[in-house]
């Protein structure tokens, strides 16, 4: 591929973890060497961090901070002018692109679960994706999103041509490998105080992540297994207050731990060491967790809907997530049968290493030349040969 100037809206960088985040950040550690001689603009606003994370610093990333007053004007106005400037071959961003770049534009939507289920969310935040993000879309040259489910989903919500919609998968970052499950359990005691086996559920506490069902199921395999607790790595989301009362109504006050935010470091030691992870999510769009489960060797129980059984397959449990029974019997054979975890340990192994974060950077990288070489600037006339 000829080099080619791409700018990203890297403004996610200077945000705390989340899956938009990891997203950003795994792609940039492979783009240097897929595209070495390539030129990278990474596009903060004012508030962006002073250095790059360690792992993606590279000469082939460009750092710009570009001011916009009131905030809200960085993606209309302050982007294109950057990009108008910077003659940038190609633009990409998540869920927001400029209603009129000087270049192609690449918008990465993860899902739309907002549009889907909007009683999930705050009313406020509904009313401006409902009103940004399909948008976006429409004016967005291509779309990019990590499964089948989730494309046609934004094809059908946001009303666009499903053929512009790309699926790159995604994939669990190396740090998620099996590991040593005994020294993972050393550590995740002293760090967490998790001296006990556990099930682990990780994700933001909001009302799609089906906490409260989890809860149920949980109570039911707690009386048969004494010296297990619940463990939920996740930031406070709009739920949060409601999953709370349902511990306590449930008297699971001592059996389940809040981990609150986890550091990226911490959290393949807390799959190691936990004995299983439910993902009963409702609805998403990839569902990283339970590939970054599997990864590091930990049997999965998730949902069999949406997006889930695209990234689980058959290496795990998948069980109906408005079943509080079926999901706590799942729970159960995990614990119970041993020749089973055995087998999902291993068959996740291999699941797993059917993603590629190097494969979704490739996808990524064709798509930029692709729309470099057959989509021209504004205001050029015919398409740029490369």
């Amino acid at each position: 591929m000829s080099a080619l100037k791409v700018a990203i809206d890297a403004r996610q960088l200077a945000q705390g973890p989340s899956g938009d985040r990891t997203y950003l950040l795994s792609l940039l550690r492979e783009y240097p060497a897929l595209a070495p001689d390539w030129h990278f603009a990474l596009c903060y606003g004012q508030d962006g961090p002073a250095d790059l994370p360690a792992d993606v610093a590279d000469d082939s990333f460009a750092v710009h901070r570009l001011p916009a007053s009131p905030g809200w004007l960085w993606t209309p106005v302050a982007w294109p002018r950057f990009l108008r400037r910077g003659s940038m071959d190609v633009a990409h961003a998540q869920y927001l692109v400029p209603p009129r770049a000087p270049c192609p534009t690449v918008v990465t939507i993860h899902d739309v679960s907002f549009l889907r289920h909007p009683e999930w969310f705050p009313r406020q935040a509904v009313r401006v994706m409902r009103r940004l993000i399909p948008r976006s879309a429409r004016w967005a040259t291509r779309i990019v999103t990590g499964s089948e489910h989730a494309a046609a989903e934004i094809a059908a919500l946001c009303h666009v041509p499903r053929a512009k919609v790309v699926v790159t998968p995604y994939a669990a970052g190396a740090e998620f490998s099996p590991g040593d499950r005994h020294t993972a359990r050393e550590r995740v005691a002293a760090a967490y105080g998790l001296d006990d086996r556990y099930v682990l559920a990780v994700g933001l506490i909001q009302p799609r992540k089906n906490l409260p069902r989890l809860l149920e199921a949980f109570a039911l395999v707690a009386r048969q297994h004494g010296d297990l607790a619940l463990a939920i790595a996740g930031r406070d989301g709009p739920e949060a207050q409601a999953v709370r009362q349902r511990v306590a109504d449930l008297g699971l006050a001592d059996r389940v731990r809040f981990l609150g935010t986890v550091p990226d470091a911490d959290l393949p030691e807390l799959y190691r060491a936990a004995e299983m992870l439910v993902y009963p999510s409702l609805y998403e769009g990839f569902g990283l967790p339970a590939l970054e489960a599997m990864a590091c060797g930990t049997p999965v129980v998730a949902s069999n809907t949406t997006s889930l059984p695209e990234v689980v397959g058959e290496a795990g449990l998948l069980v109906d997530p408005l079943s509080v029974g079926e999901m706590a019997q799942a729970m159960e054979r995990v614990l119970s049968e041993a020749d089973l975890a055995a087998r999902l340990s291993a068959t996740g192994l291999a699941q797993a290493r059917r993603f590629s974060w190097r494969r979704c950077a490739q996808q990524h990288l064709a798509l930029y030349a692709e729309l470099a070489r057959d989509v021209p600037r504004r205001g050029s006339s015919p398409a740029r040969s490369n």
